[in-house]
């Protein structure tokens, strides 16, 4: 079996390159499969990297213009163009000279399933697999991450395209496939879910050494700053049982001056650090937290950040809707506590996880490894 994979991300330095690169892995390691990888790079050589071939594409595509077009105008006017065209060929090329029959594509950036879009209008025969690390277009995701832009019917004409010349669309979170159904009239592609991938559990033992600390890893945007938080962490000022609050990662200004405003001591931010010292980090601590956006209804997402917060910690609070994968997944397994956006029931759902004796179960961390996920991806690559 032939894998072509388009995931434009994996070389960055991203949570959504972090998550390619470890289901890339997981797929070569186990599954018998011979792997391609198209992907964004300083250089158009190809060569074998872990025993599957990595093509790098070059692109002039400056992401700061990028950004600006984003925020303002229809997803499919910031396509990089150049990736698109230079991908297409060089499959196109493989295509020719040898049997492709699962090809991949990765969203984000969205326009990897454009490169799917036009290689599968080509070749029929070829199984198409898009997958959506997040809900896509921005007019459908709820606030406060929404964004109406110019154009956006034009996003979900090309959503729709997505859905009905793909096989099969995978998504992290049952609610993100729920939304689109919502949102688009007809979907002939199979649906499926598949969680994020963890790391390999083999000789892995935990570290945790700080009690007292709760600790968040990852970027934590605008929408995802919450004045409740600030004010449940203030509550513990005078508890001696809980020690802090510590970000590692970047952060948006508005939790600094939060901080000021509340006079808040307990909340310790460490910047940017590699992946690998953000783990050995995070794993000194007995209880991670995961933090979703404050939407009302329902989450669409699932953070790519709870894969090491499981594996790093003995718990894991969540600040999430009620109807979302994480607050799911704290019904489902002891270890995992979930609150909603207020300040009482942050500070009491931090106090409870701090205060258990739960712990996060084997069979939790078995439905995120590596080999489970490939598992689930090998289920779809032979089903017709």
């Amino acid at each position: 079996m032939t894998i072509l994979i388009v995931a434009k991300s994996y070389n960055q330095q991203s949570a959504r390159a972090i998550q390619m690169r470890r289901v890339v892995d997981a797929l070569n390691t186990y599954i018998d499969a011979n792997i391609i990888l198209i992907t964004q790079g300083d250089n158009s050589e190809d060569f074998e990297s872990n025993n599957f071939k990595k093509i790098n594409i070059n692109s002039a595509f400056n992401p700061k213009t990028s950004r600006i077009k984003q925020r303002f105008f229809s997803g499919l006017s910031n396509f990089d163009q150049n990736f698109i065209e230079e991908s297409v060929k060089v499959i196109d090329g493989i295509v020719k000279s040898q049997q492709v029959d699962v090809l991949l594509t990765v969203s984000t950036p969205i326009e990897c399933h454009n490169i799917g879009l036009i290689i599968k209008t080509r070749n029929p025969k070829i199984k198409w697999i898009s997958f959506f690390s997040d809900l896509w277009p921005s007019h459908i995701v709820p606030k406060p991450l929404y964004r109406k832009k110019m154009g956006s019917k034009k996003d979900i004409d090309f959503m729709s395209q997505v859905a009905e010349y793909s096989d099969v669309i995978v998504t992290p979170s049952k609610y993100t496939l729920e939304v689109l159904k919502e949102n688009i009239s007809s979907i002939k592609a199979k649906l499926e879910t598949i969680n994020h991938c963890g790391r390999d559990l083999q000789h892995y033992e935990s570290k945790n050494e700080l009690s007292g600390y709760l600790v968040h890893s990852g970027f934590l945007q605008k929408e995802r700053i919450s004045e409740d938080l600030i004010l449940a962490i203030k509550k513990f000022e005078n508890d001696p049982t809980f020690k802090g609050f510590i970000h590692i990662g970047k952060y948006h200004s508005n939790l600094t001056k939060l901080i000021k405003k509340h006079n808040c001591k307990k909340i310790l931010l460490i910047g940017s650090v590699p992946e690998e010292l953000a783990g050995s980090l995070q794993e000194m601590c007995h209880v991670s937290m995961v933090i979703e956006a404050p939407m009302k209804k329902r989450s669409p997402f699932l953070p790519s950040k709870i894969t090491d917060a499981l594996l790093f910690s003995d718990k894991v609070v969540c600040i999430s809707p009620e109807q979302s994968a994480l607050s799911d997944m704290s019904r489902k397994w002891s270890g995992v506590f979930a609150a909603t956006y207020d300040k009482d029931k942050i500070y009491n759902v931090i106090k409870t996880a701090l205060a258990s004796d739960e712990t996060i179960p084997m069979e939790l961390l078995r439905e995120i490894s590596p080999k489970t996920i490939a598992a689930k991806y090998l289920k779809i690559l032979q089903t017709q």
